[in-house]
């Protein structure tokens, strides 16, 4: 996200949850902010804000959850704000994030007086920032600005390449199928990728079915994939790496099953190959929204 100029924000979102992964903001010269969230629960993992000239916050979040993971912040100016500021009971974790070089009148605010509350702040690191009222290496908090500095002693975010961490890499899959349960909804995210084997039996879990689906490079289909629900992105973890050859049945179906009452919508499938079928169908059969 680049080059954007006006007065509200780079990125504007009113959502249930939103995940954003190697991702990078630069210079973003407007008004608002980067990235302005409300009452969404955000998570980031390994993005970078650089160069952007705002007035209010880099991050502004109001409402939800704000979750940040091995987050680079750097050479970033907010002229009458703070990089990350959070109101109106936001719930703010950071961890493995770096904050280098920037100017803001505090470096990240936390307004207690309207419900917002520092959940974690974990192995996060400043270094060379300009503050030009609140100077706390870390979290301020309330209308007393109470500091709550980082306990990191170098930059975390240095060590990574873009899709690689340290930590356990899970899928995030919230509410997407909305139960009434709130939260995650009681859906354990899955492994880091699939397998052929591990697909066929998570797919048919109920509200597991919803979410995303990385395939192990490498996976081969034999046998026939059914999916049935909404909200479904099956994708291989390498472009084309990923093989649907299941002879003489159909590789896939994707289908509205009213005798269960569901319908498949927004179902994605990315990079995988369908060869060698030689049944009398089709390799792949729809019949969805």
């Amino acid at each position: 996200f680049t080059g954007y100029t006006g007065p509200d924000g780079a990125v504007l979102l009113a959502a249930e949850s939103v995940h954003f992964e190697d991702c990078d903001f630069i210079g973003v010269d407007g008004g608002g902010g980067s990235l302005f969230s409300l009452f969404t629960d955000l998570k980031m993992t390994r993005c970078h804000f650089m160069d952007n000239v705002v007035t209010g916050g880099i991050i502004q979040i109001a409402g939800g959850d704000l979750n940040i993971d091995y987050g680079d912040f750097a050479d970033n100016i907010a002229a009458d704000g703070a990089i990350l500021f959070a109101t109106n009971g936001t719930s703010v974790s950071v961890s493995n994030s770096c904050f280098a070089n920037n100017e803001a009148v505090g470096l990240n605010y936390i307004d207690a007086e309207s419900g917002a509350v520092l959940v974690e702040s974990v192995n996060n690191w400043a270094d060379g920032n300009i503050l030009t009222m609140f100077d706390c290496p870390g979290f301020s908090i309330g209308a007393a600005f109470t500091c709550e500095p980082f306990d990191g002693t170098s930059c975390a975010a240095d060590s990574l390449e873009p899709g690689i961490d340290d930590v356990d890499d899970t899928i995030f899959v919230d509410d997407l199928v909305d139960d009434g349960l709130g939260g995650d909804d009681g859906i354990t995210p899955g492994p880091a990728c699939y397998t052929d084997k591990d697909l066929m039996g998570s797919i048919m879990l109920g509200l597991e079915e919803s979410g995303l689906y990385t395939v192990c490079a490498g996976s081969i289909f034999e046998d026939t994939l059914i999916v049935t629900s909404s909200n479904v992105v099956i994708k291989c973890e390498d472009h084309q790496g990923c093989t649907f050859m299941p002879g003489t049945e159909s590789a896939l179906i994707v289908y509205s099953d009213t005798d269960a009452s569901t319908v498949a919508s927004n179902v994605t499938i990315s990079g995988m190959e369908f060869t060698g079928y030689t049944g009398p169908d089709g390799a792949v059969l729809l019949a969805a929204e």
